[in-house]
């Protein structure tokens, strides 16, 4: 069994704040900026990660596992999306 660290209000709150910041509208030259953000926060935390690209657009997600299920124990896969837009509606 993994023992977990206490929850660090804080630290969660700047993680989520310092990925609002990253301009990484879809489309746009700094969109991977956003999933290497979050592939280092989960370095960060000691889960194994990667980016991994996709498409013919320098597209990119970031992939982290935590756990084998090695033993009868389970593997998390956290999935989700970082798409962004322009508060315009636009993208790029």
């Amino acid at each position: 069994m993994v023992d977990l660290p206490e929850i660090d209000e804080a630290a969660c709150l700047k993680v989520i704040v310092d990925l609002v910041k990253i301009d990484s509208r879809t489309l746009t030259p700094n969109e991977g900026a956003c999933t290497d953000h979050i592939a280092r926060v989960m370095e960060e935390l000691g889960i194994p990660s990667e980016v991994v690209p996709f498409g013919d657009e320098g597209r990119q997600n970031a992939v982290g596992t935590w756990g084998k299920g090695e033993g009868g124990g389970k593997t998390l896969l956290f999935n989700g999306c970082v798409l962004t837009s322009h508060p315009t509606g636009q993208y790029g």
